[in-house]
């Protein structure tokens, strides 16, 4: 009984993530971890938005797959651009950000971010996505909060 009770505890406080829409076994971006998706305005059009890893102050690997609504079709001739921004009391700050372009392996719009700061009392990160549909001028913005986190040893490669 000393053993099954702390083992029936240690299962029933584990708790299973929910993730919206996750890849596929097959798909690329598997062994990505997912920011969260969220439909671009009236665009037709929803983003997903992916990390290499969870976000760290260094260099992320980042992309976004955009996918026509009602549909799994990914497209890859729209504009889309990073636009991350560091909300802290009295000011807003960016980083440094390699533009994506649309990668053929990943399915995916990929590009890079060095984070400078974690997150958390100076301030949250909110990380723009910005989209141009193919054949429009109209921009739609989407934001996702990412919780960035300072690793033991700095990484910027």
């Amino acid at each position: 009984m000393s053993i099954i009770l702390p083992a029936i505890i240690i299962i029933s406080s584990c708790k299973k993530e929910e993730t919206d829409n996750p890849p596929t076994p097959n798909d690329p971006l598997s062994s990505y971890t997912l920011i969260g998706t969220e439909e671009a305005g009236n665009s037709g059009y929803t983003i997903k938005l992916y990390l290499q890893e969870s976000a760290f102050v260094g260099y992320n690997y980042v992309v976004a797959r955009v996918v026509q609504n009602g549909t799994s079709t990914s497209i890859n001739n729209a504009l889309v651009e990073f636009k991350p921004m560091m909300h802290m009391t009295g000011m807003s700050h960016s980083c440094p950000v390699e533009q994506p372009m649309f990668n053929q392996d990943l399915n995916g719009y990929s590009g890079t971010t060095t984070f400078v700061m974690p997150s958390g009392s100076m301030g949250n990160w909110v990380y723009t996505v910005e989209l141009t549909p193919p054949g429009s001028s109209d921009v739609f913005s989407v934001d996702f909060n990412i919780d960035v986190v300072e690793k033991p040893e700095p990484r910027l490669l």
